[in-house]
């Protein structure tokens, strides 16, 4: 179903840009809370929990990053190689004590779709093929 002129998958730019900004506002309770405000008053909710998003990016499984085995979940200060892609928070946000998500690569072959979202705001799946249908992933639009 369409939503209109102008509305697309959310991008996975867009997506770090509000965690980042979400990061910014002292108030929020990324533990506890599902409306979480940005700098500008303005609240989004479940960004994070149960349910992880699409984004628009993609990624051959020659270029996943390199993490200490491929099926777990890591903090970002784990991953041994990023293959040049822009995907981790902030360097004063990866280590464990944060608990602002995680990386998960998978062992599949194939290209894999990014899903957010799921286990911390900087929570990053990399299991899923784009194609992939699941009760576990939904998707947002962004104008």
């Amino acid at each position: 179903q369409s939503l209109g002129v102008g509305y697309h998958l959310i991008g996975e730019n867009e997506w770090l840009t509000i965690a980042e900004n979400i990061l910014q506002v002292a108030s929020n309770n990324l533990a506890t809370s599902t409306a979480l405000k940005l700098t500008n008053d303005n609240i989004i909710n479940n960004l994070t929990g149960e349910i992880g998003e699409w984004t628009n990016q993609n990624v051959p499984a020659a270029g996943l990053p390199v993490t200490p085995a491929a099926d777990g979940w890591f903090e970002y200060n784990e991953v041994v190689d990023f293959k040049g892609l822009n995907i981790a928070p902030d360097y004063y946000l990866t280590d464990a004590t944060n608990q602002i998500g995680k990386i998960y690569v998978g062992s599949a072959p194939g290209l894999k779709g990014f899903v957010r979202g799921q286990g911390g705001i900087y929570g990053l799946d990399l299991s899923h093929t784009p194609s992939e249908k699941s009760a576990e992933i939904g998707f947002r639009c962004a104008k």
